[in-house]
């Protein structure tokens, strides 16, 4: 069967965080190489289960964002040292054949690097050479995801992209009482099943009476519903170049330690331009805390 050529070729996933939630263990291990049991009943390390979904999802090239030089010999190690004969002659046939797999993900990758740490968006914007004048896909690093239907979460998304050709954020329902945690989402659905909104605000961490007196959206019950990022979007253009507006004003009122956020700079994109909202038909397994990784080791592996 031939498989359709998407417009979404590439991906980055940002890793250059030091992970202090997760505090002594990632001293010495990058969270995202904490290892995750699977539901097939293989251990792999965060980073290659979301690589697996990009390839499975037609992703060609994929951009690491890391903290440093330093931090490239794990993910050469890992993804282009082949095994020794030594340690390959102790794995099973199938165990073997997956060490290749990763050696041929590895040929996928490119890195970038954010020295300074000036927030997500300056770290979302190191890619902006990789991601060149097409759409691109980001991942979160420290958060997985579980399609509950034949498609995966990121394919959803990118399907949806290509409908409306305009930013376009992933998203999901979660509970009035933890809209203080998350960007939240408000708008319109554009459709009877209430997938696509036509997102009209968006509200980082906003506080509870406010969201729900200004960010509910109308269900189909007639109920109000509340929605944050699931975790993936799909970036154009527009929003690398206001990432760069957003650092050169920083960096001309010589603020170097002012965050440069990414919602900031989706907010101005959508101001301008529009922004789509998919609700996902899956999950999402956020790991960047002691209760999170705990729920997602527990839970991913059913």
């Amino acid at each position: 069967t031939i498989q359709p050529v998407h417009t979404v070729r590439r991906a980055i996933i940002p890793v250059a965080g030091f992970g202090t939630r997760l505090y002594p263990a990632t001293q010495v291990l990058k969270k995202d190489f904490f290892p995750i049991p699977c539901a097939d009943g293989v251990v792999r390390p965060v980073i290659l289960i979301l690589l697996e979904e990009l390839i499975k999802s037609g992703i060609e090239d994929v951009c690491l964002v890391l903290g440093s030089e330093e931090e490239r010999i794990l993910y050469a190690q890992f993804f282009e040292q082949a095994l020794d004969e030594e340690h390959l002659q102790k794995l099973s046939p199938q165990a073997r054949e997956y060490s290749n797999r990763i050696l041929d993900i590895g040929k996928h990758l490119h890195y970038v690097y954010q020295h300074d740490k000036r927030g997500f968006g300056h770290a979302v914007y190191q890619a902006a050479e990789f991601a060149g004048n097409e759409p691109v896909l980001l991942l979160l690093g420290d958060t997985l995801y579980r399609s509950n239907c034949g498609k995966t979460c990121t394919l959803q998304l990118i399907e949806e992209y290509e409908r409306y050709n305009k930013l376009t954020v992933s998203i999901h329902p979660i509970p009035l009482q933890e809209v203080s945690r998350y960007g939240v989402f408000s708008g319109v659905w554009e459709d009877k099943d209430h997938t696509i909104l036509n997102v009209s605000v968006m509200v980082e961490k906003p506080k509870l009476s406010y969201a729900e007196e200004y960010l509910a959206v109308q269900e189909q019950d007639g109920s109000k519903g509340y929605y944050s990022v699931f975790g993936q979007y799909i970036l154009t253009q527009d929003v690398f170049e206001q990432l760069a507006d957003d650092i050169r004003a920083a960096d001309a009122e010589g603020d170097m330690s002012r965050e440069i956020e990414l919602t900031t700079a989706l907010e101005a994109v959508r101001k301008r331009k529009g922004m789509v909202g998919v609700r996902i038909n899956g999950e999402m397994f956020d790991m960047g805390n002691p209760a999170a990784l705990r729920n997602t080791v527990v839970r991913f592996s059913e």
